[in-house]
């Protein structure tokens, strides 16, 4: 199958003479209208990528496209095949620039934001702090009590196991953790899988609270 040819808006010409990276493996990740998902980028050219995903996407909510550089360019699903996808860039980027931008802080996987609750216990200790971020192989947390570096925690979101984790650094209120076991992308991924559907399950109540009270005022 020749998965180019489900680009839209892209000319054939200018599909055969996108510059394509070939096989191309790196972990980015999926941004939507109010989340983001882990992916993999299996390959890329100068007007779109496939990407190897872990959960049926909601495509009218899909935005952007990131890698762990920090570059991101906005996409939208061009077609769909089992767990890959192709996406159409909204325009064609610097393929360069796109994939050799330099990391920032040093970063080699992305970290994807989840503004989460969590309780952080050390013995006998009990904190309350949100995950204001996570990775693979570590979290950036922000807490009001204060946490010592190099002190072993435990990282409880509520609906996943305990994360056991060591503090590697605070600034003020905010601390970056560093896990004991690293994750498996596929665990990261059902990670952030539950997280979004407990928001939808979350929202979901509120939506139709105000649907019942805009009826009742009719």
């Amino acid at each position: 199958m020749n998965q180019e040819a489900f680009l839209p808006g892209v000319k054939d010409a200018e599909r055969r003479g996108a510059r394509r990276r070939g096989l191309f493996l790196t972990v980015a990740k999926l941004v939507f209208d109010c989340d983001e998902q882990v992916c993999i980028v299996r390959d890329i050219s100068e007007t779109g990528a496939l990407v190897q995903t872990f959960a049926d996407i909601s495509e009218d909510r899909l935005v952007a496209l990131e890698l762990s550089s920090g570059y991101r360019v906005e996409v939208q699903s061009a077609w769909k095949q089992g767990n890959r996808t192709g996406l159409a860039f909204s325009t064609s980027v610097d393929l360069h620039a796109f994939l050799a931008r330099k990391q920032p802080n040093g970063r080699r996987q992305p970290r994807f934001r989840i503004q989460c609750a969590a309780d952080v216990r050390s013995g006998l200790t009990n904190r309350s702090a949100t995950v204001m971020d996570i990775s693979q192989f570590g979290a950036l947390i922000q807490c009001d009590q204060l946490l010592l570096i190099d002190e072993v925690v435990s990282l409880d979101l509520k609906f996943w196991r305990p994360i056991f984790a060591k503090v590697r650094w605070r600034r003020g209120s905010h601390f970056g953790l560093i896990f004991e076991e690293t994750f498996l992308l596929e665990q990261l991924a059902s990670l952030l899988i539950s997280i979004s559907s407990r928001r939808n399950l979350i929202a979901q109540p509120a939506q139709n609270e105000v649907l019942t009270h805009e009826s009742g005022r009719r």
